[in-house]
């Protein structure tokens, strides 16, 4: 089962409280953290969430994906399980 969502934030910061708050309109957030973006020269944040239920996790990406917060955007991506 896939709950788990990558966040990303184009501004200056990453407020995972603010972005966690935002998700629990769809539903409930079970876990948060952060990391520094491995992708990233300038070692921006990335914050994984993990929804109760995969489908909670799908409602939040399509509805946030693209949402403004702070004049910037959020790219919100499910994390793609492997077959292998």
């Amino acid at each position: 089962m896939n709950r788990t969502l990558y966040v990303q934030h184009s501004g200056r910061t990453l407020d995972l409280s603010a972005i966690e708050d935002l998700f629990t309109n769809v539903g409930d957030v079970e876990h948060s953290s952060s990391e520094v973006n491995p992708e990233s020269a300038s070692g921006s944040k990335i914050g994984i969430l993990v929804m109760a239920t995969e489908q909670q996790a799908l409602d939040c990406s399509e509805r946030f994906h693209g949402h403004v917060v702070d004049g910037y955007p959020l790219s919100v991506k499910m994390r793609r399980i492997s077959d292998g």
